[in-house]
């Protein structure tokens, strides 16, 4: 990877500072795409020479990202699975490892719970509080009140940043966005494609909220799952469909097949268009949503483009496993697909590359705060930009 520009050295001073001031508890806010494990990897390491460390994330892909990133860094890290939590509860070693880490997904899981309410901790990071949501905010809440210190990490700039009641007094810093007003972004070409829900798109999203908290627990806004993109939303019905049975497996079905028989896909298809526009000897790099299923629908949707090679990146993998296929990312003809998390970790995106992001949500609807979060999201300007916005005919975004 390239040399990343003054804004992450001052982010990393900055956090330096903060963990010099020695609280108990700090908040630390960065727009998506900051890879924040390589700045508190040095404080994971040094807490788990003293004690059990745990890492909460706000999805399954960062989950995987940090788990990589701590074994590839020679920590041993395992993610918490329900299997283990019950193991202990029968008197099992629960893992030689010092550092847990732990998708939200799973807190709701009972002998998860069980587990991490008797669990003394050392440290405690929550990285992704908004995606986290109260509920899970509040379940946190005395895992960190016991731990000796915690560390949360908001996916926003300091200017938008808010907090759980039981955080508020806590000091945090970060990347605000006066820090990234200066990265030349005034000339990057900005286009947007709005892809407004039809009616029976919010129905349907609308269903899909309902039987995700019948079924999980979760409560999710029917707008925000419209912006997973169709892959992930594919992906978590068949889940519930798997681990449901009666009533709930049924409308897990029937929601399935509404799913599968709704008109080809808005989002991929504006996708085609802008990479058929696109000249072949530029490459185009697709960031999709936060979720691996999504990253890999658009990937396989694009596969059939003559003249096109398409590549699919996730956190899941480390860097150095995939290094000739980064190397290759800018390419002529290249079009790479990416969760966000990757993309801070792509070489340095010359001329020759458009950068498209198919799963725009509330926060990118300003056209000039849009320019500014994913210039710093990638650590650096670029000439070219397209977004999809799924909501927009929501006024309330």
């Amino acid at each position: 990877m390239t040399d990343q520009p003054s804004i992450f050295a001052l982010l990393r001073e900055r956090v330096k500072a903060l963990f010099e001031a020695n609280r108990r508890m700090c908040a630390i806010a960065t727009p998506m795409g900051f890879d924040m494990s390589t700045i508190l990897i040095h404080r994971v390491s040094a807490e788990q020479a003293s004690g059990r460390v745990l890492i909460v994330t706000d999805s399954n892909n960062l989950a995987h990202q940090w788990t990589s990133q701590l074994t590839d860094e020679g920590l041993d890290a395992v993610q918490l699975t329900p299997q283990m939590a019950i193991a202990h509860s029968e008197g099992s070693v629960l893992s030689e490892a010092s550092i847990l880490v732990l998708p939200i997904q799973r807190l709701r899981n009972g002998h998860i719970q069980a587990f991490l309410q008797k669990t003394p901790f050392r440290f405690v990071t929550i990285d992704g509080m908004p995606a986290i949501g109260g509920v899970n905010e509040t379940a946190l809440a005395p895992i960190v009140g016991a731990a000796r210190s915690a560390v949360l990490v908001s996916r926003t700039l300091v200017d938008d940043l808010t907090l759980p009641n039981w955080a508020n007094d806590c000091p945090s810093t970060g990347v605000w966005l006066a820090d990234i007003s200066d990265l030349g972004l005034e000339h990057c070409q900005i286009e947007g494609h709005p892809c407004p829900l039809s009616e029976d798109e919010i129905a349907f999203y609308g269903e899909v909220a309902r039987l995700r908290l019948a079924s999980t627990g979760a409560q999710t806004d029917p707008f925000r799952l419209a912006t997973w993109g169709r892959g992930t939303i594919h992906s978590m019905l068949l889940q519930i469909a798997a681990a449901s049975d009666g009533g709930l497996q049924d409308s897990a079905w029937g929601l399935i097949d509404r799913l599968e028989s709704f008109d080809p896909d808005p989002v991929i298809e504006i996708l085609i268009k802008i990479v058929e526009k696109t000249p072949i000897s530029e490459a185009v790099w697709i960031v999709g949503s936060t979720r691996i299923a999504d990253q890999s629908y658009i990937a396989n949707s694009l596969a059939e483009l003559p003249k096109r090679n398409i590549l699919g990146f996730s956190s899941i993998y480390s860097h150095d496993h995939l290094s000739s296929e980064v190397a290759a990312s800018a390419s002529p003809g290249t079009v790479a697909v990416m969760t966000p998390a990757f993309l801070a970790r792509m070489p340095y995106p010359n001329d020759q590359v458009t950068i498209v992001y198919s799963s725009a949500t509330g926060v990118w609807l300003n056209k000039e705060k849009l320019a500014r979060f994913v210039g710093a999201a990638a650590f650096r300007p670029f000439k070219k930009l397209h977004y999809i916005d799924r909501l927009a005919s929501v006024s309330s975004c």
